[in-house]
């Protein structure tokens, strides 16, 4: 197996946990493999290689123009693009696709650059993909003007690009190959403009815990638990709206940084007793996942995301999710684990966010009950469940 995957490391959240996860479950197959992966992760890789014994790691450098990025946001992707391009040539000059039975573009998971390992004449897995969903420009809250009219043309492009995305079309012609979504929305969305023969879902991943519901760790105060990028399309200003007029005792932990943090600071400082809100910035993983697993809910507010990567873990915590009903979500949280908020306006949203917080806040036995479900469920998101999904779709390539 060569995998391609940009973002992999044992110690992050988003596209690396993701990229991380899905190497261990390819790995466990029991076959040996091939990853290539960007020079920037080699640390925290190297140090938890012991658990990919079966996976040789090849390590590609990405050149950065970091002036002409502060000058031009959008030359990022395009060092982006280049570094997709070295992946081909190292694996074209050191005949390693002469080495492996199948090809796997990992991630990143938009599907916008789906790299070009697919010319190699081999079967080829791509995903899971993301990103075909719209983004819900009526669902934003207290952002300027420039942001709304931001979100309006990124939308306008995604349209245009999901239509006309040569690599993508061309892909889908070819024989062998197989596209991975993660979530249902986006899987539909391709079979209707893509035409594709073969498309599954495979959600995220995670370790298993075999724990019981008396041995987790609960705050005596309802404790709320937000993490994520302060960036408009995180829509924390939501659930901060939605907090300013419930009357009950919470404590809220805000996880992560971003270019909003100090606007998010002052608005909790404006509408909220900030005794009541903790503002973590960007701390380590171990202490991100121990605020997590003390926390009564996990609220999701994002309107856009190309992987459920924290959802699926703060239910693998045992802890129940609150989120948007939108870009698959809804593909791993229902009324067993959390509750889905319809999106809408933003004062709708906020409104029904408020109504869950304080329904959960008064029905102290069913949040346990849901808490209680989530560990349940942490078991369809083991490494077991996703590896047999896997080894079907490889199958499907050899026989």
């Amino acid at each position: 197996m060569l995998i391609s995957a940009y973002a992999v490391s044992p110690g992050r959240g988003s596209e690396p946990g993701m990229g991380w996860n899905f190497v261990r479950v390819i790995d466990g197959l029991g076959h040996s493999n091939i990853l290539i992966t960007a020079t920037k992760w080699k640390d925290s890789i190297e140090e938890k290689k012991h658990l990919i014994p079966n996976t040789r790691v090849v390590y590609i450098r990405r050149f950065r123009f970091r002036l002409l990025e502060r000058i031009l946001p959008q030359s990022y992707y395009l060092t982006y693009v280049l570094w997709q391009f070295q992946v081909f040539l190292a694996v074209l000059l050191r005949d390693l696709h002469k080495k492996t039975n199948i090809i796997h573009h990992l991630n990143m998971a938009g599907y916008r650059e789906p790299g070009f390992l697919w010319l190699f004449n081999k079967p080829f897995v791509i995903g899971p993909l993301g990103g075909l969903d719209q983004f819900p420009t009526g669902s934003l809250g207290l952002v300027s003007q420039k942001i709304r009219f931001q979100a309006k043309v990124k939308n306008i492009l995604n349209l245009v690009q999901r239509l006309f995305h040569i690599r993508i079309r061309l892909i889908a012609l070819k024989a062998n190959r197989v596209f991975i979504f993660g979530s249902d929305s986006n899987r539909l969305i391709a079979n209707k403009i893509w035409g594709l023969a073969n498309a599954y879902k495979i959600q995220e991943v995670f370790s298993h815990k075999s724990v019981e519901f008396g041995a987790l760790s609960k705050s005596k105060k309802f404790k709320i638990c937000w993490i994520g990028l302060h960036e408009s399309r995180k829509n924390l200003v939501m659930l901060l709206q939605a907090l300013e007029n419930l009357t009950f005792d919470y404590s809220l932990v805000v996880i992560g940084d971003g270019p909003m943090l100090e606007y998010h600071r002052q608005i909790a400082d404006n509408k909220l007793d900030y005794s009541k809100v903790r503002f973590t910035g960007k701390i380590s993983r171990e202490a991100t996942l121990k605020e997590l697993r003390e926390s009564n809910v996990f609220v999701q507010t994002s309107l856009y995301d190309l992987t459920s990567t924290v959802v699926a873990e703060a239910i693998s915590e045992g802890v129940p999710v609150i989120a948007c009903n939108h870009m698959g979500f809804s593909d791993i949280v229902d009324d067993s684990v959390g509750s889905l908020i319809e999106i809408g306006s933003f004062d709708d949203m906020c409104r029904e966010l408020g109504r869950i917080l304080t329904h959960y806040f008064e029905n102290k036995d069913e949040l346990n009950q849901r808490a209680k479900n989530c560990l349940k469920r942490s078991a369809e998101l083991s490494h077991e469940t996703k590896g047999k999904q896997l080894l079907e779709i490889y199958n499907s390539l050899l026989t």
